[in-house]
């Protein structure tokens, strides 16, 4: 038939495998974009793997995490995308790693580190635009086009999961210095991002008291304000008025019908994430297409400017792990060991766990039974010295702080069990470490 033979013919453009370039530094992207750290230089370049943040993939959540909540006697898989993603970009030691969480006064400030990164962003990728314009390769252009709207989409879609963090940060600490305080903020604008907190305010709240063990086996004591931990470390980021947070982009919410109430209606925060999002793929299809018409030397240039900024984006080159968001503050701390091994009885005894806490230790099976007497006495004569150390989380340095604990058991008159040295890697537990 004449219309099948036309269609045999049919051929305006031709497909190659480099749009399979595309799809590749997928998990690596995820891990980076999903901790919500910015990158001073290379936060406005394009990056391998953008149907990672057009699908939203970024923000799920990842299994084989487990938090213990000594505080509030409470265990759970269930931990925040966000962190569980900077738990893992961190070079943890099997078990003696604590991570102090505290909350900025004010915002921390990103504004020379945003310009810059748009700075170096407009120069690479208009620069890319202008020389396919003077090739005069049109599929090139298309090609760099779809670059930059994939850049913009990722940017607005990791700020939006940043500012909700933010917002959650605030509006929880709010709650929580309000109870102690009533007329705390009566001249202070309501849920405020940037609001300002005293820091003895700060100061004074109550911290939990939690161990995340994390899928390789590495486990980390943090400090985290009681006010924070369902929020911040347990939920996603979301907007106002979202009913669904494990679902919150994925799809649109469910709707309710309530007879006494009218039909609930998607935030419109979430309807524009949505957009975006839909966008974002729209650009990633059409640079799977593109980049495969385009000329040899525009593919040549695209691969650089991906391949490159993703590699140093990966490597953690310009990020500041230390701060997430704006309000969130994290300081990592070497927990001092008894001899030369860690194990986790130097992890409890720095948490200095109560009598019902520790309770909640046996119970999880976090340590062995009362019957190893071994663990047991390495654990008490840690936890005296630990207990007789003034501040040990504030000194500065680590050879400050063993420093301090060696002074402490001279005091007591504590001699530290020697131990052999630790034969297994930083990345994987061994009986020793018990």
């Amino acid at each position: 038939m004449p219309m099948l033979g036309y269609l045999k013919t049919f051929a305006p453009f031709k497909l190659d495998a480099l749009g399979i370039v595309t799809l590749l530094g997928a998990d690596e992207v995820d891990r980076h974009v999903g901790k919500l750290v910015r990158s001073r230089w290379l936060e406005c370049l394009p990056l391998l793997g953008a149907f990672v943040v057009a699908s939203d993939k970024f923000t799920e959540k990842q299994p084989g995490f487990q938090l213990y909540n000594f505080s509030a006697s409470i265990q759970t898989p269930d931990m925040a995308g966000w962190f569980t993603r900077w738990l893992v970009k961190q070079n943890f030691k099997t078990s003696g790693t604590c991570v102090e969480w505290d909350i900025n006064s004010k915002p921390h400030s990103f504004f020379l580190d945003m310009w810059i990164a748009l700075v170096i962003g407009v120069v690479v990728q208009a620069g890319f635009i202008v020389i396919t314009v003077l090739m005069g390769d049109w599929w090139g252009l298309a090609n760099a086009m779809s670059m930059v709207i994939s850049t913009i989409a990722r940017v607005y879609l990791v700020g939006r999961n940043t500012a909700w963090l933010d917002r959650a940060v605030v509006e929880d600490t709010r709650k929580a210095i309000e109870k102690v305080d009533p007329k705390a903020f009566s001249a202070s604008p309501t849920n405020s991002d940037k609001l300002v907190f005293g820091e003895k305010r700060l100061a004074d709240l109550d911290k939990a008291k939690i161990v995340v063990i994390l899928p390789d086996a590495r486990a980390a004591a943090l400090f985290v304000p009681k006010c924070l931990v369902l929020d911040c470390f347990v939920y996603n980021p979301k907007p106002p008025k979202s009913r669904d947070e494990t679902k919150r982009v994925r799809t649109l919410p469910v709707r309710e019908k309530n007879e006494a109430t009218e039909e609930q209606s998607t935030p419109i925060e979430l309807v524009y994430y949505i957009i975006v999002r839909w966008i974002a793929w729209i650009a990633f299809g059409a640079h799977v297409v593109t980049i495969g018409m385009s000329d040899l030397v525009s593919q040549l240039i695209t691969v650089v400017v991906i391949v490159v900024p993703t590699f140093m984006v990966v490597a953690g080159f310009g990020c500041e792990d230390s701060h997430v968001g704006t309000r969130l503050r994290a300081r990592i701390i070497n927990i001092p060991p008894e001899g030369e091994q860690i194990r986790r009885a130097d992890m409890y005894a720095f948490l200095k766990l109560t009598p019902q806490e520790e309770g909640s230790l046996e119970k999880w099976n976090m340590a062995p039974h009362r019957a190893n007497t071994e663990f047991w006495e390495a654990y008490e004569r840690k936890k005296k010295v630990f207990a007789e150390v003034d501040d040990l989380r504030k000194l500065d340095t680590y050879q400050q702080r063993v420093e301090a604990m060696r002074e402490t058991q001279a005091r007591l008159a504590i001699s530290p069990q020697q131990t052999p040295a630790a034969t297994s890697t930083a990345r994987h537990t061994s009986i020793g470490t018990a």
